[in-house]
C-alpha cells in the first residue's frame, strides 16, 4: 500500500473509493488500504458527485441482491406451504408464522407503511381446556 509521502496510485484510489462506498467507514478503510484517514477523506472528496454517484450504485447492488434472495424464499415457501396443505410436508406453525410476518414486514416496508406490531384479538369459543391442550 502507499508509503507516507508516496502519491496514491489511480487503482489505489479507486480502491479506496469502492471500499469507502460500500462500507462508509472513513477509519475502517484508511485500516484496510494502510493509509491515514485523512488521505481517505482526501480521496473522498476529490469528486463528490462521483463518490456519491459509487455509493447510490453500490446501494442499488445490495437491494438487487437482497430482493432476489426474498423472491427466492418467498417462492420456496410457496412452495413448502402447498406441500403442507397436501399432507406431504409438515411446517411448524411458528416456522409459518415467522414466514408471513416477514413477508409483511417487507410489503409494508416496500409501501412506506409502519411495521410495527399491530395488535389482533382471538375470540376461542368451546371449553377452554380443550384449546389448552
Amino acid at each position: 500500500m502507499a508509503k507516507q509521502g508516496q502519491k496514491l496510485t489511480e487503482e489505489l484510489r479507486e480502491q479506496i473509493k469502492a471500499f469507502l462506498a460500500s462500507n462508509g467507514n472513513i477509519r475502517e478503510t484508511a485500516r484496510q488500504f494502510n493509509v491515514s484517514p485523512s488521505t481517505v477523506k482526501k480521496v473522498k472528496e476529490e469528486n463528490v458527485d462521483e463518490f456519491e454517484q459509487l455509493r447510490t450504485d453500490k446501494k442499488q447492488q445490495m437491494i438487487d441482491a437482497i430482493w432476489t434472495s426474498l423472491v427466492d424464499a418467498q417462492q420456496l415457501g410457496h412452495q413448502m406451504i402447498t406441500e403442507a396443505k397436501k399432507g406431504e410436508r409438515d411446517i411448524p406453525l411458528n416456522q409459518i408464522s415467522t414466514y408471513y410476518g416477514t413477508l409483511y414486514d417487507k410489503m409494508a416496508l416496500m409501501k412506506g407503511e409502519s411495521t410495527a406490531n399491530t395488535q389482533t384479538t382471538v375470540k376461542l369459543e368451546g371449553d377452554l381446556d380443550l384449546w389448552a391442550n
